[in-house]
């Protein structure tokens, strides 16, 4: 008698033990994901920089579940750079005309690239910068695979003391954002690909700072990753939108081109070049002592202007609120138009 049930028993330990490991087996790889050093533009100690890197990276280890991501540590993504590439350098240290040099400095390739390279499913990068004599944290979330800017946060404050709860909050929303883009392609909520939109650089006079131009251009990009569903659309990068234009083509409406010469950073030599379904580009003057910007939206496949947004304000803060509010009416039309 002891003998059968010693022997049920390693009979049914097995037939459990079979489909645990067939399912191990099966189970995919955890995602990477990346939080690269902060880019400090606003010239803050270097102690109070990586401890800002630091606080959004344990963020990522508290909001994604463990199982299925694993948040890479500044030594794995120290270790995995391409040599010289340079991931701190200031934002506005090279003007925003010089494409994927912009961000990162040469000869760092463009956020998605460098994610690539260092084998990373998901980018976020943090950039601290100068806005109207005040401090903006800016958070961005890229997905390396697709090549697609997935979203970003705006913290804003006079002290960068006083902003840890705000950026936390920040950072928990952009990964949240990861998690459930991650999701969104096995649902397969809608067929064929996503339709393409990419936004241009603010064109901008002597008047406008490339830094001031550079940031409300990222708040009107930031505005098309919250209101155009990933389902339908992709949201394409700055490096990839800049890469798009032709190499004499500067950026907003004044010099712009809105055709698709070039090829995608980070494409393999055998991807071929996708173009865009929709643009927006824009311009921003200031007269006088008063600014004004126009947004335009652009239908690729129909060839005409979905429509055209005027902003007037008296100063830059008026100016970065009321911004965004015109681009999203714009996006609207773009999300309505590709319905």
């Amino acid at each position: 008698m002891k003998n059968s049930t010693a022997k049920i028993g390693v009979l049914l330990a097995f037939l459990f033990w079979q489909p645990a490991v067939a399912l191990a087996q099966s189970a995919p790889a955890p995602l990477k994901v990346a939080v690269c050093q902060l880019r400090n533009g606003a010239n803050v100690s270097e102690a109070d920089a990586a401890k800002l890197t630091k606080l959004v990276r344990a963020r990522a280890s508290r909001t994604l579940p463990a199982a299925r991501y694993t948040v890479m540590t500044n030594g794995a993504i120290a270790a995995a750079l391409p040599p010289g590439t340079n991931l701190t350098r200031k934002i506005d240290s090279v003007p925003r005309e010089t494409t994927v040099a912009r961000r990162i400095g040469a000869p760092a390739p463009s956020e998605v690239e460098v994610g690539r390279a260092i084998g990373a499913d998901y980018m976020l990068t943090v950039d601290l910068l100068t806005y109207a004599a005040q401090l903006r944290v800016v958070l961005r979330a890229h997905d390396c695979k697709r090549g697609s800017f997935l979203g970003m946060e705006t913290v804003k404050g006079k002290k960068l003391s006083s902003l840890d709860r705000a950026i936390e909050n920040a950072a928990d929303s952009l990964f949240k954002a990861v998690a459930n883009h991650d999701v969104l392609p096995a649902i397969g909520l809608l067929p064929g690909a996503p339709q393409r939109v990419s936004v241009l650089d603010l064109h901008h006079d002597a008047n406008v700072s490339d830094s001031a131009a550079a940031y409300l251009s990222d708040l009107v990009r930031g505005k098309a990753g919250q209101l155009l569903p990933s389902t339908q659309f992709t949201i394409l990068t700055h490096e990839y939108t800049m890469a798009l234009q032709p190499p004499s083509a500067g950026p907003g409406i004044g010099g712009a081109d809105l055709g698709d010469g070039g090829a995608a950073p980070g494409a393999g030599a055998s991807e071929p070049k996708k173009g865009r379904d929709y643009v927006v580009a824009g311009e921003i003057r200031s007269v006088a002592g008063q600014y004004s910007a126009v947004l335009n939206a652009h239908d690729k496949k129909g060839g005409g202007v979905l429509g055209e947004r005027t902003v007037k304000s008296k100063d830059l803060l008026t100016l970065e609120k009321a911004l965004p509010e015109a681009a999203e009416s714009l996006f609207t039309l773009v999300k309505n138009q590709g319905n």
